[in-house]
């Protein structure tokens, strides 16, 4: 299953859907650590035997966004979270 994390992928996260797809969540972006200044999420889907279901999707260019999460829901979706930087700690999204 290949990610490309050629844009600086810091973080990322894995769920096993309901029809045994996978989806793939990551951050992208410049600078250093879980949290950095320009942050962007994708998220990609694959076969259960890792073909390529879709093209990386841009779901967030949030500033300060880290820390993805995909979740598989009831109805064979997906649902992503993420967590943003502010002044007093960390606020999830």
């Amino acid at each position: 299953m290949p990610i490309d994390f050629s844009t600086s992928g810091l973080t990322s996260d894995v769920a096993v859907l309901s029809d045994g797809t996978i989806a793939v969540v990551w951050s992208a972006g410049f600078g250093t650590g879980a949290f950095s200044n320009s942050q962007s999420i994708y998220v990609q889907r694959f076969s259960a035997d890792g073909a390529a279901l879709s093209t990386p999707i841009l779901v967030s260019n949030q500033f300060e966004a880290g820390l993805p999460e995909v979740m598989p829901t009831a109805n064979g979706g997906f649902m992503i979270s993420s967590r943003i930087a502010d002044f007093d700690g960390v606020e999830d999204r």
